[in-house]
Formats: structure tokens, sequence, C-alpha cells
């Protein structure tokens, strides 16, 4: 998927433009796939505010179907 959207920049923009993108989108993939792995032994959860995930639908049902309500 990465490389089809950097080969689209690079041919119809320009090769620059996709290698930057590149430089900007692979460490930040690598630092996403050790959060995802590793979310307690690295923070990730709390460094994302979340301390809780069973309540992050919350927000998307209904009042009746809310946890603790």
């Amino acid at each position: 998927m990465v490389a089809v959207v950097l080969v689209s920049i690079g041919i119809f923009v320009s090769w620059g433009l996709a290698a930057i993108a590149a430089i900007i989108m692979i460490p930040g993939a690598i630092s996403l796939a050790i959060l995802a792995r590793h979310p307690e032994s690295t923070g990730g959860r709390s460094m994302l505010g979340i301390s809780n995930p069973d309540t992050l639908l919350d927000p998307l049902r209904r009042p009746s179907e809310r946890r603790g309500k």
C-alpha cells in the first residue's frame, strides 16, 4: 500500500516529494507498530490518554448501551 502511494506520488507529482513522504511515513509506521505490539511497556495507552480501551466506542453508542450508565 505504501509503495503504491509513493510510486503514485513520484510518477504524478515529484520524486522528491515521494522521498520526503517515505522519510516521514516509514519511521512513523515503525513506531506505531511498536506501540501496537507493546502498549503497556512503552506507555502507549497512557501516552495517548487511553486508560480503558473498552470505552473508546462509547461516543458512538446510544446512551442506553454505554458502559456504566
